[in-house]
């Protein structure tokens, strides 16, 4: 819960993100694990090279967007003091913009932790293609798919994060894939 005052705009953000259309990123894994688990026929390398481009590469494309982007919000004074009270570019206790990151931060900033965070779910998306023999195996076995779906739906339901595999997707791509 928020500690912010209840106003009309307040309410219509929690109502529409919070409420309504919370189902979104959960159908966006169920569709995602049913389609690649559809795909079954085809050799898993061939799968996960397609998932290369369509979902890897314009999360790096897009995180080097959002980098240079916010880097050029740093240059000018009145937007760079936005980027600094929101912390998003944090990197310890006497640097908190790009311009202080030193090369290797910056390699690390894309890859792993872009500023887009929308970006969360192509990076976990990706890596659930590369689990996807494990989940499918464990989806396939007579009893253990109901310990796994049961363990999966506990991970979801506590907000579990690996930060590679969330909570959220693992149980809706098991799903999916089931």
């Amino acid at each position: 819960f928020t500690h912010e005052p209840l106003t009309l705009n307040a309410f219509l953000q929690y109502l529409f993100s919070n409420g309504l259309l919370r189902f979104r990123i959960p159908m966006l894994f169920i569709i995602s694990g049913y389609l690649f688990a559809l795909g079954d026929y085809k050799p898993f390398k061939s799968r996960i090279q397609k998932r290369f481009i369509t979902v890897l590469l314009p999360y790096f494309i897009w995180g080097a967007f959002s980098l240079l982007l916010t880097f050029s919000l740093e240059l000018f004074p009145f937007t760079k003091q936005f980027v600094q009270e929101s912390n998003m570019m944090w990197i310890d206790e006497t640097r908190n913009t790009l311009h202080e990151y030193k090369w290797y931060e910056w390699l690390l900033k894309w890859i792993f932790d872009p500023p887009a965070y929308q970006l969360w779910f192509l990076r976990v998306l990706f890596v659930l293609n590369l689990l996807y023999a494990a989940i499918r195996w464990s989806i396939l076995q007579k009893w253990f798919k109901f310990v796994f779906l049961s363990v999966s739906f506990f991970v979801w339901l506590h907000d579990f994060d690996l930060y590679f595999i969330k909570g959220e997707s693992l149980f809706y791509f098991s799903i999916g894939v089931w």
